[in-house]
């Protein structure tokens, strides 16, 4: 009777806990930066690890900690209270706490029940790649590409001892099941033993060639596996530290390993898509799972069952039954670098593409999304989306533009650069043409609907970056490598104008609502303003963002917002020049921005894997 009364309070902690937060809002509107109305996507993802009762799945991410049910796949949370990117996670052993390692330097620990930060540990010098809880949960270890490793105090967050001795950035740590020793693997090729009580070295093993990705003891402590770049898994005795075997068959690096719970199973994940599940003590491949269609990242095994989860570039985090090999339950969404998003001519979708070959359709009020299949053996440069939101251009790394019909979900046009690399593409507004810039300075324009080639502007002699036509589409700009802006007439196909930008940096062109003058901002942190009719140089500004990467006019030409590389988006006054507002929420870079066709909303994507949806309509546009 107490062990069935024990499991109905266990059962309603998680309801009171975890379950409202599931159903009282989808994934879009969780844990909203401040002035944003929904998100969309959840950021890049590159570690897992189930809570020690196996009812959780935390997956660092670039925009935090996503938290899952771990038999539904249903996102329970999101611990966020910054704009860095989470590289790595590790469960107390009580399962309440959880921390993390930062993109910011700083180690943070949350509470599970709340999602709220409870410390924050500062002692490195770079980011922290991996963090890892003591079996007793009194200590944690972190590592980081300063290549040191700390040990803290979890219940006062001091420093116990800074480990030294690794000369490239530590990936990888793993307390031994008595919590006396503490293994590290670096970038250096090597990994290392520590005496957790005194802070001393005891061994360092250099029998791999390359990267040490990932380390992990067996259960019972007397063995200890550890996955290299060099393609391999070594697996030692703990007592002589003596190599008993090494594990080859992925054709790249392995970059995590992990054992079943009861130490008879190794599972390791590869560059290669591949995750192979390994007899340990035959050293006999058991089983090859190869659902995943990009890089796996990693790996973890329940820590009572033979459940394995994984997590890979191809935004997809997978449940497997390592017993069948079957992959019994997949959570979408952890997609690339969002390069493009653009609104629907209503306003009540937005496409947006990733750079993993990811081509995704959003329900502005429901958040729900549907994923075009792409069928891309390598993924986008660029791609963008025709004005009446009926075709997506898409650029591949293969320099193959392709144009897709988004109600379809198929290919009907293939363009050809005649000979000439192309790097990027844009839209004109009318939907007629389709210009793309190519790597050897040339810009090409073609029909949409024919696919015909209408000419060829020559005049640059280097890369052609971005590209933005006027309003009424018959003015093209085009700015090159070789540090020029050009303006083209694309009816007649000649140069009106050349202008001579600062610097040899990337830039980002836009013309006003009105085509009279036309925007660059570059990656210098200023913006460059000319009037379009004379090549006169109006205006520079100069702001304290990092880089600009990005600028767009709201639709009734009064305001214009600029994206940064350090994620933050400041919005201006066209008239006067002066900022309205800075808009933080992005952890990387910002690629794209567009204003619904009301004007009220903004969208902007970023290399953290999101879009953001802006309410700016408080703004005064007068």
């Amino acid at each position: 009777m107490k062990k069935v009364l024990l499991t109905i309070i266990a059962f309603w902690f998680f309801i009171v806990a975890f379950v409202p937060n599931i159903f009282a809002q989808n994934d879009t509107k969780l844990r909203l930066p401040n002035g944003v109305k929904a998100r969309f996507g959840k950021g890049t993802a590159g570690h897992v690890t189930f809570s020690p009762d196996m009812t959780i799945l935390a997956v660092a991410s670039s925009i935090g900690i996503w938290i899952y049910n771990a038999q539904t796949g249903k996102t329970v949370d999101l611990f966020t209270e910054h704009t860095y990117e989470v590289y790595g996670v590790s469960f107390s052993p009580d399962g309440l706490t959880i921390a993390s390692a930062n993109s910011d330097h700083t180690v943070s620990l949350w509470d599970m029940q709340t999602g709220k930060q409870i410390r924050t540990f500062n002692g490195h010098t770079q980011f922290v790649t991996c963090v890892e809880f003591s079996p007793d949960g009194k200590t944690l270890a972190s590592g980081s590409g300063d290549n040191t490793v700390i040990l803290w105090d979890v219940q006062t967050g001091t420093q116990i001892h800074k480990l030294k001795g690794h000369t490239e950035t530590v990936n990888c740590l793993m307390f031994s099941p008595d919590g006396q020793t503490l293994a590290s693997g670096s970038n250096d090729n090597t990994f290392r033993l520590w005496d957790v009580q005194t802070g001393t070295q005891i061994r360092t093993l250099k029998e791999h060639t390359d990267d040490v990705c990932s380390i992990a003891f067996s259960p019972d402590g007397k063995r200890f596996i550890s996955g290299s770049h060099d393609k391999t898994m070594r697996l030692w005795d703990v007592q002589t530290w003596k190599p008993i075997r090494t594990f080859t068959g992925h054709t790249k690096g392995v970059y995590s390993v992990t054992y079943s719970a009861d130490g008879k199973m190794l599972a390791s994940a590869s560059w290669d898509k591949t995750i192979r599940l390994w007899d340990v003590e035959t050293g006999e491949s058991l089983k090859t799972l190869t659902e995943h269609t990009h890089y796996i990242m990693h790996i973890a095994f329940s820590p009572k069952d033979s459940t394995l989860a994984s997590v890979s570039y191809d935004g997809n985090l997978r449940l497997w039954d390592t017993h069948t090999g079957v992959s019994v339950l997949t959570i979408p969404g952890h997609t690339g670098e969002m390069t493009s998003v653009v609104f629907s001519p209503d306003g009540a979708m937005l496409t947006s593409v990733s750079n993993f070959r990811t081509i995704s359709m959003w329900d502005v009020e429901t958040g729900e999304a549907h994923v075009i299949p792409t069928e891309q053996t390598r993924g986008f440069n660029s791609a963008v989306i025709s004005p009446d939101g009926k075709l997506i251009a898409s650029v591949a790394m293969d320099d193959t533009v392709r144009l897709w019909d988004i109600q379809t979900e198929t290919v009907f046009n293939t363009f050809t650069g005649n000979s000439s690399r192309i790097s990027y593409v844009v839209f004109s507004p009318d939907g007629f043409m389709l210009a793309g810039g190519s790597k050897n300075g040339n810009v090409i324009l073609w029909a949409v609907r024919t696919g015909t080639l209408i000419q060829i502007l020559k005049g640059h002699t280097d890369t052609v970056h971005d590209l933005a036509f006027s309003p009424d589409s018959k003015t093209l700009a085009s700015y090159s490598e070789d540090n020029t802006l050009c303006l083209w007439d694309v009816i007649i196909g000649e140069r009106l104008q050349t202008l001579n930008v600062k610097s040899d940096w990337r830039h980002n062109v836009a013309f006003s609502r009105d085509g009279k003058t036309i925007a660059c901002a570059n990656d210098d942190g200023n913006m460059l303003i000319w009037d379009v009719q004379t090549g006169q140089h109006l205006r520079e500004i100069v702001d304290d963002m990092e880089m600009l990467t990005v600028t767009t006019f709201s639709p009734n030409g009064k305001t214009f917002a600029c994206g940064s590389s350090d994620g933050s988006v400041l919005l201006w006054d066209k008239k006067t020049y002066t900022p309205l507002m800075k808009l933080n929420g992005h952890a990387d870079r910002i690629y794209s921005l567009e204003f619904s066709p009301d004007g009220q909303t903004l969208v902007s994507s970023s290399g953290d894997g999101t879009a953001l949806l802006w309410d700016i309509e408080s703004i005064s546009m007068d």
